[in-house]
C-alpha cells in the first residue's frame, strides 16, 4: 500500500512538472500562486463571491480581496454587484480572462495529450479510475 506521504509527494511533483512543462505565458508568469489559484477557481466555478473564494480555498477574506484586487488591475477577473442584495459582490473572469483561461486550458489539453500518447490504452483506463475512484472518496464534485 503506498503511505500518505508518497501520495503527496507524487501530487506535488506532478503539479510542479505540469507547471515547467507548460508553455510560457506572460499572464502566468506575473501571477503569484494565490492569484493563480483565484484566477483558476473563478473561471471554473462563475461566478462566486469573495466569500466561496475565501471559504474554499481556506484563504482569509482580507487576502482574498488583496488578490482580486490584483488580478482586477490585471483586467483578468472582475467584480460584479449583485442586482438582489448590493452587499454581495460576485466574481467573474473578464474578456481578456476568458482568453487567457482558454490560452492555459488549451496549453494544458495539448500536454496531456503528449502525456496520454505515450501510455497504453489499457493502462489510462486504469489510471482513469484510479482517479474517479479517489475524487469520489474524498467526496469532490465535478
Amino acid at each position: 500500500m503506498i503511505k500518505s506521504d508518497m501520495i503527496l509527494k507524487i501530487v506535488f511533483m506532478l503539479v510542479i512538472e505540469f507547471v515547467n512543462i507548460l508553455p510560457k505565458n506572460k499572464h502566468l508568469e506575473l501571477m503569484t500562486t494565490n492569484e493563480f489559484y483565484i484566477f483558476l477557481y473563478v473561471n471554473f466555478f462563475t461566478p462566486v463571491t469573495m466569500k466561496d473564494v475565501a471559504n474554499k480555498l481556506q484563504i482569509s477574506k482580507s487576502t482574498v480581496t488583496l488578490i482580486v484586487d490584483k488580478l482586477e488591475e490585471k483586467k483578468l477577473i472582475k467584480r460584479i454587484r449583485s442586482t438582489n442584495d448590493r452587499r454581495k459582490i460576485f466574481l467573474a473572469p473578464s474578456k481578456k480572462g476568458i482568453e487567457v483561461f482558454k490560452q492555459i486550458t488549451n496549453d494544458f489539453s495539448k500536454l496531456i495529450d503528449i502525456v496520454t500518447n505515450k501510455i497504453p490504452e489499457h493502462d489510462l483506463k486504469i489510471i482513469n479510475k484510479g482517479f474517479e475512484i479517489f475524487i469520489k472518496r474524498l467526496g469532490v464534485k465535478i
